[in-house]
């Protein structure tokens, strides 16, 4: 069916309404004076709002539907974070506004089922690429990029010494479409890492601080054979390299990949092991540098 003859069936079924719709330039002096009657929302997450006032100021926001919703008493249903980061980037972006919704059934909000990787993959019309849709279903692809892109923000926040609990702060925040996008403009480099993760048959051997090492030194410019050379190594066992060795060892000992502290300690010695691997050295002792060696993701 055409979009045409789809859009005349909805005005034909169209109903009176208290509520309206518009789609609105919002300006912060305009976001500011939405929020004046906010009290009655969630608590603010400021590194939700950090994380989408820096898409605004870097110009990469969308108008992608999703709307801010106002009750029918001008309190704030849905979009407080969006309306705080439009202030605090000093930008104005378009938005739906809708209002006018009651308030018991504003309510009703995200109680459906959330949105997978996978779903917003297959309305974007991506998957096909690489081995049907794995590539957007595969957890370590997708984990190992959303640690990646977590860590850049975390940096272009907090500077260079990045502490564990500022990855915490951006990386339960990314919005799907962002993790989509970066796999997709690294293509290349997540193709690589889908490829040699299927190959660890141990499940201590995908970590996503593990696949997420390797995609920083592919995307930095390490020589893919040799790469290539040291993933079939790592997820093989078979080697001589005392350093993979230890590395395979411990990260198949932990239990748990929930503590983000550990997650990114394995993610700085398995930078140290892939520095190393390239340089010809083999050290049995492997102690984490107190910098990245590949940082270009």
């Amino acid at each position: 069916m055409k979009m045409y003859e789809i859009i005349a069936h909805i005005e034909n079924n169209r109903v009176e309404s208290k509520i309206g719709f518009a789609i609105v330039n919002i300006t912060p002096e305009l976001a500011k004076i939405m929020l004046e009657n906010n009290t009655s929302n969630r608590r603010v997450r400021t590194a939700l709002v950090n994380k989408l006032s820096n898409y605004m100021t870097e110009g990469t926001w969308k108008l992608n539907g999703e709307p801010i919703v106002i009750r029918e008493d001008g309190t704030i249903a849905n979009g407080q974070h969006r309306l705080l980061a439009i202030i605090k980037s000093g930008v104005s972006v378009k938005c739906v506004v809708i209002w006018g919704i009651s308030t018991e059934d504003s309510y009703t909000y995200d109680s459906g089922a959330a949105r997978r990787v996978a779903d917003s993959a297959k309305i974007m019309q991506l998957t096909g690429y690489l081995d049907s849709d794995k590539m957007y279903t595969n957890p370590v692809v997708i984990d190992s990029a959303r640690l990646l892109i977590a860590l850049r923000s975390a940096k272009k926040t907090y500077g260079e010494n990045v502490e564990p609990w500022h990855i915490d702060n951006f990386i339960r925040f990314i919005p799907i479409e962002t993790i989509i996008s970066y796999i997709t403009d690294n293509k290349d480099a997540f193709g690589f890492i889908y490829e040699w993760s299927s190959k660890a048959r141990m499940s201590g051997l995908r970590k996503r601080c593990i696949w997420a090492a390797i995609a920083a030194a592919y995307l930095s410019n390490y020589d893919i054979q040799l790469l290539s050379e040291f993933c079939k190594q790592f997820t093989s066992g078979a080697s001589v390299n005392k350093e993979i060795i230890y590395m395979r060892d411990y990260v198949t000992s932990i239990k748990s990949s929930s503590n983000t502290r550990l997650n990114f300690d394995i993610y700085m010695k398995m930078q140290k092991i892939l520095n190393d691997f390239e340089n010809g050295k083999s050290i049995t002792r492997i102690r984490a540098n107190g910098k990245e060696s590949y940082t270009n993701y």
